[in-house]
C-alpha cells in the first residue's frame, strides 16, 4: 500500500547513514562514565585530555565539562532541549585517544 516505505526510499536512507560521518555516542558515553565511575579519572580531566579547558576569574584552568557531556549525550547542545545520541567520527576518536587514552576501536558503538 501506500502507507509502506518503498524499497528503493529504504535503500537510499541505509546508505546515507552508511556514509554518514556520524556515530550514536551511547558505547562512547558508557567508557567515559566507567572510568569516572572507577575513579581512574574525572570528566575535567578528560576534557583536558582533548584540549578542551577554561579559566576561572583566578586564571586556575580546568577541564571543560559542559563540552564532553554534550559530546557523550549527557547535556543538550546549546538551544536545544534534548541531548544528542549522534557524534561525530574525529570528535569520538579524539575523546577516545587523548580524553580516555585508547583506540577508537576498543569502544562498541551503538
Amino acid at each position: 500500500g501506500e502507507d509502506r516505505p518503498s524499497v528503493c526510499g529504504l535503500r537510499a536512507e541505509l546508505d546515507r547513514l552508511d556514509e554518514s560521518s556520524t556515530l550514536l555516542n551511547r558505547g562512547l558515553r558508557e567508557a567515559v562514565q566507567r572510568k569516572v565511575a572507577r575513579g581512574e579519572m574525572s570528566y575535567s580531566q578528560i576534557a583536558l585530555r582533548c584540549g578542551r579547558f577554561k579559566r576561572d576569574g583566578r586564571g586556575n584552568v580546568s577541564g571543560e565539562t559542559s563540552w564532553l557531556a554534550r559530546r557523550i549525550g549527557l547535556k543538550p547542545e546549546g538551544g536545544e532541549t534534548e541531548p544528542t545520541p549522534w557524534i561525530h567520527t574525529k570528535t569520538l576518536a579524539l575523546i577516545v585517544r587523548e580524553g580516555l587514552g585508547g583506540s577508537p576501536h576498543e569502544i562498541e558503538l551503538g
